[in-house]
């Protein structure tokens, strides 16, 4: 999942090819109309913005258990060494 401005989507929609599916998508881009969604974010590249953990995560969780597990791992076995 990726949020982004209206500008933003049009970056991403021409960066990475991407196109409408009717079935079988597995990229979903969100234009959020709260911008707390990135109070803790982070940014690992001029312009590029991660949400926090916890927010990937929820994100995560609401789609896939699995995937959140391994987020959750990652980020315990990070933390513990921090």
């Amino acid at each position: 999942m990726f949020y982004a401005d209206e500008p933003g989507t049009e970056v991403l929609k021409e960066g990475l090819k991407l196109t409408p599916a009717a079935r079988g998508a597995n990229v979903v881009l969100h234009v959020p109309t709260d911008e707390s969604l990135f109070d803790d974010a982070s940014e690992p590249g001029p312009s590029v913005f991660c949400t926090s953990p916890i927010v990937t995560y929820l994100d995560l969780w609401n789609g896939s258990v699995t995937a959140s597990g391994k987020l959750r791992n990652t980020w315990r076995a990070s933390s513990s060494h921090g």
